[in-house]
């Protein structure tokens, strides 16, 4: 910690209690005497540098973490039984939404045996002819199911739950016994009139993507997104412009503020009523923690105008975040609050070094020349958001990384356009709620926006994984550097010593040749990827379990494209290569069995696969790696591979490379089944 504390008094209250509540919630998994010997550590720290104000936040936030962490249910169990719940998923629009799921809040369940819960959440799955709205009361009977999975693919997304408190799936037994009685609320009037606004678009919106991009970007609903939108944008590096934060609560907030000048209201009585008016547009977001957060700096700014004190914006950073784990503690394990808060701290660190780099750049350039205002305005306003734009890409590397094993460099231009364009895309979006002849205007800034995404996303860089506790040190770490009050060259010369030992480290990774043999939970057919000496070789991909699965695997291993080898016709061997497919994973398709005339799944394959540009091969063609020796036999480099799935629910392997044998006879199984197996 600087010593320059006192210029930001919240500074040593919000990490002391971070410090306190990361004890309990990071290290809920340890024991009891662990987390305590922790924070005797801890107090011992402060008893020893005379922080005794800080004992109070740092016992706070152990408090807080240790009874308000989510923790898993004592009788976590499948049963059956009769649920009472309400809808507090907000992210449904017009009683529907593309999701499969839908968030509840139980009042009660009591299972067949009378035992009953009470006071929970859980995934609803939800059936496709009923519609469902916020607030909804619902009495259904079915299974309650608790959240696992044995694969890392879908680990993340599980442990993700967790943190927000759902351990449970609750399936219905029949979608017509399924009771559901409106009930109103302010927050549900609030969400009708979103529903209302994004239906006025989808009328007047000519082209459905651009629909789908608008009400991402608007209320940052991204469920609307098909999964090829969402890999696109991951891998553009503006995913960020789809999260509600400080860039769309500011350009509402400005929005606002002029629409209350233009009624002539004083300026006092616009800052004072800015938070109240904003609070809607916060509900129809689902209220973020980077929204929260951007709403509670933008009041404190507000109401520091208003009673003609300066705030400092850290402070108000430290409070927002104050506030929010206050609320929720939990938060901390979430992305968007870890990804918010490391962004913004990285930029207001960043603000003062960026102000001096541009006057002593002025005083080189302009020294003993004529002075221009509007040049030299200009000048520092495009150095000072390319440099905002390199903080924040630099400051949330680790992350990207950890997260998506995905890098794009080439975003660091793109998003200048982008961060640009966001504001009267936004404002044209809302005007045209109101008068639709400003469509067509609206149509060409969406259809620009998505084709710069499409653009940056040819340039994204697959740099292998990185495990969690890499990347919080790197984080950490440059969070740190940024807050040291040392020389800017000295600090710069830190960072890139810093970037340099990620790069490193990412490149001198170890990445083990093996063969993992992967089966779906009730699938017949089994999928199998070699890795070998830098090439590799994908063998069916029985549905979109496996594709996710195989797609992890690819980007631990910093792989972008993958060659998938097809062993015969049936749909259950090829339906996950429609996904890897609009992903843009694969090199090419081959199907080992060649067919007098296509199967109409196989048309439909090769129609994506050459809008695509991936080549798609009926009978593997001659200058190809595999070679077919029969119909479920081909070499592929020193692999002699066959598989033989003519018993029903069975599948026989038999791999050769050399000496080493592999020999497997795989039932059918209601779990899924990986084996991994070292090559020699």
């Amino acid at each position: 910690m600087s010593i320059d504390c006192h210029a930001y008094p919240l500074e040593r209250v919000f990490w002391s209690f971070i410090a306190g509540l990361m004890i309990f919630i990071s290290w809920h998994e340890a024991s009891l005497l662990v987390q305590l010997s922790l924070l005797l550590i801890f107090l011992c720290f402060f008893l020893w540098k005379r922080l005794y104000a800080q004992i109070f936040f740092l016992l706070l936030g152990s408090l807080w973490g240790h009874f308000f962490q989510e923790r898993e249910p004592s009788n976590f169990k499948a049963m059956g039984g009769k649920l009472t719940a309400k809808v507090c998923d907000s992210q449904i629009i017009n009683g529907h939404t593309k999701r499969q799921s839908i968030e509840l809040q139980v009042s009660s369940f009591i299972n067949h045996q009378k035992h009953h819960l009470k006071d929970f959440k859980v995934l609803f799955q939800k059936p496709r002819d009923r519609a469902f709205h916020f607030n909804d009361q619902i009495i259904a009977y079915g299974s309650l199911v608790p959240l696992r999975s044995q694969l890392s693919s879908e680990q993340a997304y599980i442990n993700h739950l967790h943190s927000k408190g759902i351990y449970w799936k609750f399936i219905p037994s029949s979608p017509d016994e399924i009771q559901i009685e409106s009930a109103p609320s302010l927050q549900k009037s609030c969400l009708i009139l979103r529903d209302k606004l994004l239906s006025r678009l989808e009328k007047h919106l000519d082209h459905e993507g651009n629909y789908q991009v608008l009400t991402a970007m608007l209320f940052g609903l991204k469920q609307e997104l098909n999964s090829t939108q969402k890999d696109t944008l991951r891998r553009s590096g503006l995913m960020h412009i789809f999260a509600v934060s400080g860039l769309h609560v500011g350009i509402v907030a400005f929005i606002l503020l002029y629409t209350l000048r233009l009624f002539f209201i004083p300026v006092w009585w616009r800052l004072s009523l800015l938070p109240i008016l904003l609070i809607p547009y916060l509900v129809m977001t689902g209220i973020p923690a980077s929204a929260m957060r951007a709403w509670i700096m933008i009041s404190i700014w507000s109401i520091g105008l208003c009673l003609k004190k300066n705030s400092i914006s850290l402070n108000s950073l430290y409070c927002a975040g104050f506030i929010i784990l206050l609320i929720n503690p939990n938060q901390i394990l979430l992305a968007g609050f870890q990804f918010s808060f490391l962004v913004i701290f990285a930029l207001l660190m960043s603000i003062k070094n960026l102000d001096e780099f541009c006057r002593i750049l002025d005083e080189k350039i302009y020294w003993g020349a004529r002075f221009s205002f509007h040049k030299h305005h200009i000048k520092n306003k495009v150095i000072k958001a390319f440099g905002i734009t390199l903080v924040a890409y630099l400051s949330s590397l680790g992350m990207n990384i950890y997260l998506s094993a995905n890098s794009n460099p080439f975003s660091l231009a793109v998003n200048l356009l982008c961060i640009f364009l966001a504001a009267p895309l936004i404002t044209s979006a809302l005007i045209c709620c109101l008068f639709p002849f400003l469509t067509p205007l609206l149509d060409t800034f969406t259809s620009f926006f998505a084709g710069l995404a499409s653009l940056s996303a040819q340039f994204s860089l697959k740099l292998g994984s990185l495990s969690g506790i890499n990347c919080a040190l790197y984080s950490l770490a440059f969070l740190f550097i940024l807050r040291l009050r040392i020389k800017m060259k000295r600090q710069i010369y830190a960072l890139s010593l810093l970037i340099l030992s990620l790069i490193i480290l990412l490149q001198f990774k170890v990445r083990d040749e093996e063969l993992i043999i992967f089966r779906s939970a009730g699938q017949e057919q089994v999928s199998i990827a070699i890795f070998d000496k830098g090439d590799s070789l994908l063998i069916n991909c029985s549905d979109f379990q496996a594709s996710s699965f195989f797609t992890k695997e690819l980007d631990q291993r910093a792989l972008k494209k993958i060659d998938l080898v097809i062993c015969d016709n049936r749909k259950s061997s090829s339906l996950g290569a429609l996904s890897l497919i609009n992903k843009q994973r694969l090199h090419s398709i081959s199907f080992l069995k060649a067919r007098s005339r296509p199967t109409q799944f196989q048309q439909y394959l090769h129609q994506q696969s050459f809008e695509l540009n991936c080549p798609l091969y009926y009978d593997p063609p001659l200058q190809s790696k595999v070679q077919k020796i029969d119909d479920s036999s081909f070499q592929w480099r020193q692999f002699l591979i066959h598989i033989d799935n003519n018993d029903l629910g069975r599948v026989n392997i038999r791999i050769h490379k050399g000496a080493q044998v592999i020999e497997r006879s795989l039932v059918m199984s209601n779990y899924p089944q990986i084996e991994r197996i070292p090559l020699q």
